[in-house]
């Protein structure tokens, strides 16, 4: 009787665990196109957003365009209120007429999760580091 109690256990166990990394396997490629809009590498930065030799770390800006919507333009404040938007941006920057040109840094907490979610955004094509000249 135990036995047969254990097999079912088992049975329903890999079940579950099936069922589990197909979802994975699923989000991952999901996450995967996502992760890709990001140009930059996000793990060469250290928990609190920096990067460099230890006695020199500094944050790194980012930049991505949005359409010169206020819906679009309230949505990606609310997931990063420090972002600032800047309209009329050049397409020195790579924003085209009719988009904004937003600039993020990340030096923040959260920082991870605030640029996956924002490149999750459709409108948002790529996430660039920011050169300053």
């Amino acid at each position: 009787m135990r036995t047969g109690l254990t097999v079912i256990m088992v049975i329903v166990s890999l079940s579950f665990y099936s069922v589990s990394c197909s979802q994975n396997n699923q989000l991952a490629g999901k996450n995967e196109s996502v992760i890709n809009k990001i140009t930059f590498d996000i793990d060469s930065l250290n928990e609190e957003g920096l990067y460099g030799p230890p006695d020199r770390l500094h944050a790194l800006d980012y930049k991505f365009c949005i359409p010169m919507e206020d819906e679009f333009k309230n949505e990606v404040e609310k997931i990063d209120p420090s972002i600032k938007i800047y309209p009329g941006s050049s397409s020195k920057q790579g924003c085209g007429n009719g988009e904004y040109l937003c600039i993020g840094n990340t030096h923040q907490q959260d920082f991870k999760q605030k640029l996956i979610k924002l490149a999750s955004l459709d409108y948002i094509i790529r996430i660039d580091r920011m050169v300053w000249e």
